[in-house]
């Protein structure tokens, strides 16, 4: 049993313009049962792309680094030819190994291949760079909203208009 509250302005515009799919009483059934457990794949591979690094690396950095591209590739494939929730599932788990592998090989590879003057400097980059992307995406993310709600807004102004 689904239990909603009256859907926002922004909820029926998403649901409007096909962002959402949800049944007659404005319950989102795909996020109520799905959502976290797709979403879940990505963490679960994280872990395992860190534990695998351990193994990986005794290979070589070179091959670990590229070997996060290889996964970085059958991810986005896997979700983009699935047909269901299991095939979604398994290619997020497939793109957190990826996003756990990198997040190991690549400051190491960095570490090791830069000279020891500038060692520091060049792994702590790598981390701020990483934070100020997910800062800029986040603000992105905002922005799209706000202009995608604003776009709503207009809509809504121009009906009275018309008529």
């Amino acid at each position: 049993m689904c239990n909603c509250s009256e859907p926002s302005d922004i909820q029926d515009y998403m649901f409007d313009s096909g962002y959402l799919y949800n049944d007659t009483a404005g319950c989102n059934i795909w996020e109520d049962q799905w959502t976290g457990i797709v979403v879940s794949g990505a963490k679960i591979g994280a872990v395992l792309g860190t534990l695998l690094a351990c193994f990986l690396l005794d290979v070589g950095r070179r091959t670990s680094v590229g070997a996060t591209c290889g996964f970085f590739i059958v991810g986005p494939l896997v979700m983009s030819f699935s047909n269901g929730v299991t095939g979604l599932f398994f290619g997020r788990v497939i793109l957190g190994i990826g996003v756990g592998l990198s997040a190991v090989a690549a400051p190491q590879f960095m570490s090791e291949m830069s000279p020891p003057s500038v060692r520091g400097r060049v792994v702590m980059l790598y981390q701020v760079f990483l934070g100020l992307g997910m800062c800029v995406i986040w603000w992105c993310g905002g922005v799209v909203l706000f202009v995608a709600f604003a776009m709503h807004i207009a809509l809504w102004c121009m009906y009275p208009v018309g008529c």
